[in-house]
């Protein structure tokens, strides 16, 4: 019995956890100041919740190598994939 309810558990875990695996598209706000000038910029990203922070570091990377301090904040647009996309042209 302490077997199953062990099982029971770590199946309910999965089933929580797994509902951060679908696929939205976010957009990235990267905020910094150029030649004293506040600049944002919007980046539009197909991921998973999961898989966003790896996202967000590769960005921030990119950024503060030319601008130093950075600020990112990020939102959910509700946009479809070819939407999300498009919007990065």
């Amino acid at each position: 019995m302490k077997k199953f309810a062990i099982a029971c558990a770590i199946f309910m875990a999965g089933l929580f956890s797994s509902c951060a695996d679908t696929n939205f598209c976010y957009e990235v706000t990267v905020s910094y100041k150029f030649d004293n000038m506040s600049i944002s910029e919007k980046i539009y990203v197909w991921t998973t919740k999961n898989e966003l922070d790896a996202e967000i570091d590769l960005i921030e990377d990119q950024y503060k190598n030319i601008y130093g301090s950075i600020d990112i904040d990020y939102v959910i647009t509700g946009d479809s994939m070819e939407d999300c996309e498009s919007k990065n042209i």
